[in-house]
């Protein structure tokens, strides 16, 4: 995650008033509370259902971020440094998430992925897609080694890389791998992962376990 991520992301929590202001009527659609920007982060928030509550930043304390889990019956804070790498990594997504959103503008992403759960990501993935919640095409650009991504993406969406013999690295098409065009109704994962497209890392088992010496 890039440096910087939790400060943008506070600033949509914050409520000094000192942030732009946003209206995306398709977040106020799907998420029904977000009727201004921090509700629409907050509604980010709570749809990866981490118990979160709400978000609270103290500017005598730098703008330290905490959120505040509910319990049976009581509401809890707690420090951001704290909290688990999942949830670190959603709060981050959501101020370069909504800012793209916003303006229209490009995000890019190294491994997407890490640290979430597949539906999460999936549906990090639906918001730029869906002109609902992207009515100014917004564009996300992503690596991941979460296969399962593949059937959330429309076949030219998917780019692979494969290694050469000589060490470097290619970067090709989904269509170019598979030397035909994919069918619609393919699952791409299940075609990936049974070496469809190549772009496969080539593990030998055998080779490894010689290597640690577990067989002759």
């Amino acid at each position: 995650m890039l440096p910087g991520y939790t400060r943008l992301t506070s600033r949509w929590f914050d409520e000094s008033g000192d942030r732009d202001q946003l209206t995306l009527p398709g977040i106020e659609e799907l998420y029904g509370a977000a009727r201004n920007d921090r509700a629409q982060a907050l509604a980010l928030l709570q749809m990866a259902d981490l118990g979160i509550d709400d978000v609270v930043i103290d500017q005598e304390k730098r703008n330290r971020v905490s959120l505040v889990h509910r319990s049976a019956n009581e509401r809890v804070l707690l420090d951001f440094a704290a909290e688990s790498e999942g949830t670190r990594t959603w709060f981050k997504l959501i101020g370069p998430v909504l800012t793209a959103l916003k303006h229209g503008s490009l995000l890019l992403f190294d491994e997407l992925a890490a640290s979430l759960h597949p539906t999460l990501s999936s549906q990090l993935i639906r918001l730029f897609q869906d002109p609902a919640t992207n009515p100014r095409g917004a564009q996300l650009v992503f690596t991941s080694h979460d296969t399962s991504l593949l059937n959330h993406l429309n076949r030219d969406e998917v780019w692979l890389t494969e290694k050469t013999e000589d060490g470097a690295t290619r970067l090709g098409a989904l269509a170019d791998f598979a030397g035909e065009r994919v069918r619609k109704s393919q699952n791409l994962e299940k075609a990936y992962l049974h070496g469809r497209f190549g772009a496969l890392p080539d593990v030998d088992r055998t080779d490894v376990l010689r290597a640690l010496g577990l067989i002759g």
